[in-house]
């Protein structure tokens, strides 16, 4: 990685864009490329403790659209990112390709209470501004969680395992130490729909009590250390994602959101627009929901988790597979 090239870099974007106009017919790439970077980190501090380590990340990704009678479909967005160069453009191109497919019909959906698949990459922003913002210790101190009193207690089916997991040999975040030399470790949050754990710096816990679980991160614009997250890791379950949805009378998959940053991270409520949404009917996807809205809350969302599917899929500081929901209020665009 440190010995790669630029012109090496060039030439993965380039290969990427390449086979997706191969991939599809009418698919338009609309943006896309790749990255590698190496870096180097040290640090020390007045108790004793020295510590630096190396590490390396290399991405390639694509986004692409497709014309179709009203217009284009939504933009369908995939990337591999990992800590070596063996990345899996094939993967990347061959999940634009299978979506845009199916999103160049379009669907009408329905308001109401309905079963939905979401991506990691759907529900990991929900958590990110939710339930990730309730798990910190220092808004479990401050009185901001409304987890703060129930570790211990159920809030989630058995299929539900998160956790914080800094050592995940596929993490993005994956490191020896936080940014205060804390060793990293794998923290359960909820264990088979238990919660079991919050996250704590060195700071935060010794405010409370704990101890530090290796979540401190230098914010390096502002010269601070604060509570993060490391690898946010979703337990697989037992079925492929194409066995699940071939069960499903009638659903949605959502692939994204849009303004899961406005989610309130005390109350936990949401109200985000799925895009891109897909109409699964009688076990098919069978094509795009334009303007579909998903709203409620984290904590009901995950209390209605019905299935985990069995692949993980890696993100930028997330691994997990999708999962089903049930109820989960949708509202589409009537007529």
């Amino acid at each position: 990685m440190a010995a790669c090239e630029s012109a090496k870099v060039v030439e993965i974007a380039a290969e990427i864009m390449s086979m997706a106009t191969e991939a599809e017919a009418g698919l338009i790439p609309g943006f896309g490329g790749s990255g590698v970077s190496s870096y180097y980190s040290a640090y020390a501090n007045s108790s004793g403790i020295a510590h630096s380590e190396k590490g390396t990340v290399a991405f390639a990704s694509l986004g692409a659209i497709a014309r179709i009678e009203s217009g284009v479909t939504p933009l369908i967005f995939s990337y591999d990112i990992r800590r070596s160069l063996d990345l899996d453009l094939d993967r990347a191109v061959e999940d634009v390709a299978n979506t845009i497919r199916v999103c160049k019909r379009t669907e009408k959906g329905s308001s109401g209470e309905h079963t939905v698949v979401m991506h990691p990459s759907a529900y990991g922003q929900l958590i990110y501004y939710t339930l990730g913002q309730a798990v910190r210790g220092d808004n479990v101190a401050r009185g901001k969680s409304k987890l703060a009193d129930k570790i211990g207690e159920t809030v989630a089916p058995e299929v539900v395992t998160i956790v914080d997991d800094g050592t995940a040999p596929l993490g993005t975040n994956t490191s020896i130490a936080d940014d205060e030399g804390v060793p990293h470790q794998r923290t359960p949050i909820i264990k088979k729909g238990v919660l079991r754990s919050f996250l704590f710096d060195t700071y935060w816990a010794n405010r409370t009590g704990e101890k530090s679980t290796g979540n401190a991160r230098r914010n390096t614009r502002r010269g601070l250390v604060e509570l993060a997250p490391t690898n946010t890791v979703v337990e697989p379950g037992r079925r492929e994602i194409g066995e699940i949805i071939a069960g499903i009378e009638h659903g949605y998959l959502i692939r994204n959101v849009q303004g899961a940053h406005s989610s309130n991270p005390e109350s936990g409520d949401f109200s985000v627009v799925g895009n891109p949404a897909i109409l699964i009917q009688d076990g098919e996807m069978v094509g795009a929901i334009h303007g579909l809205m998903v709203a409620g809350n984290i904590y009901d969302l995950f209390k209605n988790a019905e299935e985990v599917a069995k692949t993980p899929l890696v993100q930028l500081g997330l691994i997990g597979p999708e999962i089903v929901f049930e109820d989960v209020n949708i509202i589409t665009r009537e007529g």
